[in-house]
C-alpha cells in the first residue's frame, strides 16, 4: 500500500503517463518482438507514474538539520535562492579591490547579477551551481525535485547523488534506470532513454560533484560521463551543485552560477518560516538580530546552514549568548562538519 502524500500532488503537464504508454508502445516497440509489446501494453501507467511521484516526494520531501534531530519540510523552510552569473569563486582581487567589493551585494543588485534562482533554472538547460558549504545546494534540488514532482515544473525529475552513483559502480543510466524500478517497467531503459530523454521531458538534478573522491581520476570519470550523457541527450535541464572549493572542473555548455548570500530580507522571510508554530518568538528573533551589538550575527545569517544554529541557539533560550565568541566557535564546528559530509 502507498503511504499518502499531499493532494497537491495531482497529475499534471508530463506526468500523464498514459500518453507515454501508448506512444512507447506504438512507435517505440513497433519493431520489436510481440511478447515485449505485450509487457509494455500490461503496464498501468496511472499506477507507475503515482509510484515515482510519491518516491520523489517520499525522498526529497524533509533534511536533516545541524542540531535538529527532526527532519523539516523542504518546502516549508524552503526560501528563495538567488544567484550570482559572475561567480565570486572566479574572482580574484588584491587589498585593494576587496575594500571595494565590501558592498558587493548592493554592487550586485543593481548592476543586475543577482537572479531568482528559480527563473534562471526555467530561463537555462544547464546550470553548474556553485555554493560555500551549508549554502542550500542540495535543498535548491530538492525543492526542484518536488515541484517537477507537482507539476509546477513541466519535467520529470530523475534526482543523482554523484557520491552514490559513483559508490556504485553503475553506469549513469543504469543507476537512473534503477530509480524506475518501483514502476514495475519490462525494461526501464527503453522507457527513461526513447521516452524521457531523446524527447527532451526530463530535468536531471546532479548533487554533489566535490562529494566524489579524486582519488584513482573518479571525480574527472564522473565528470566526463555527465557530459558525455548531456551531450548524447541535448534537450533536457541539467543541473550540477558543487563547493566552490572544487571548481578544477570544466564543463563546456553550462553556464556557471553561484549561490548568494542571504540577504536580511531572506534571513527574515527564513525565519519566520522556521518559527512558524511560534510567530513571536520569531519576531523576537528578527528584533534581538537587529540591534547594532549583533551586526556580527547577522553577517553569520547570510549562510542558511548558520542561521538555522543560530534559530536553535534562540529557540532554547529566546536570547544570544554574551560571549558571542560561543556562537562563532559553533557556526565554525558546523561548517567544519558540513565540509567534512
Amino acid at each position: 500500500m502507498l503511504p499518502t502524500f499531499p493532494p497537491e500532488f495531482v497529475m499534471a503537464g508530463v506526468w500523464l503517463w498514459d500518453s507515454f504508454g501508448k506512444e512507447l508502445v506504438e512507435n517505440t516497440l513497433s519493431v520489436a518482438k510481440n511478447t515485449a509489446t505485450k509487457q509494455w501494453q500490461k503496464v498501468e501507467w496511472a499506477r507507475a507514474a503515482k509510484k515515482y511521484r510519491h518516491r520523489v516526494y517520499e525522498l526529497y520531501s524533509t533534511m536533516r538539520m545541524l542540531g535538529n534531530p527532526v527532519p523539516v519540510s523542504v518546502e516549508g523552510i524552503f526560501t528563495e535562492l538567488y544567484l550570482h552569473d559572475k561567480p565570486q569563486a572566479f574572482r580574484r582581487f588584491d587589498i585593494e579591490r576587496l575594500r571595494i567589493e565590501q558592498n558587493r551585494e548592493i554592487t550586485l543588485t543593481k548592476t543586475g547579477f543577482r537572479k531568482n534562482a528559480l527563473e534562471a533554472i526555467k530561463d537555462n538547460d544547464r546550470l553548474f551551481v556553485l555554493g560555500k558549504p551549508g549554502a542550500g545546494k542540495t535543498t535548491l534540488l530538492k525543492y526542484i525535485a518536488l515541484m517537477a514532482a507537482k507539476g509546477e515544473i513541466d519535467l520529470v525529475p530523475i534526482f543523482v547523488s554523484l557520491h552514490d552513483w559513483a559508490q556504485s559502480g553503475f553506469s549513469l543510466i543504469r543507476y537512473i534506470e534503477k530509480q524506475f524500478e518501483i514502476c514495475n517497467f519490462p525494461d526501464a531503459e527503453i522507457f527513461i532513454t526513447n521516452i524521457l530523454l531523446k524527447r527532451s521531458r526530463a530535468i536531471v538534478l546532479f548533487d554533489g560533484l566535490d562529494e566524489v573522491n579524486v582519488e584513482d581520476d573518479q571525480r574527472y570519470k564522473i565528470t566526463n560521463e555527465i557530459e558525455d550523457f548531456s551531450n548524447q541527450y541535448p534537450g533536457n535541464k541539467y543541473l550540477i551543485t558543487c563547493r566552490v572549493s572544487a571548481t578544477d572542473y570544466s564543463f563546456e555548455e553550462f553556464s556557471y552560477v553561484e549561490i548568494a548570500d542571504f540577504s536580511f530580507s531572506q534571513v527574515e522571510i527564513y525565519a519566520r518560516k522556521w518559527f512558524t508554530s511560534q510567530p513571536q518568538k520569531g519576531e523576537a528573533f528578527l528584533g534581538e538580530l537587529n540591534k547594532e551589538d549583533n551586526r556580527g550575527l547577522r553577517e553569520l545569517a547570510q549562510t542558511p546552514i548558520l542561521l538555522n544554529l543560530l534559530c536553535l541557539s534562540f529557540d532554547e533560550t529566546l536570547y544570544f549568548p554574551g560571549r558571542q565568541v560561543d556562537l562563532y566557535q559553533e557556526a565554525i564546528d558546523a561548517l567544519l562538519k558540513c565540509q567534512g559530509s
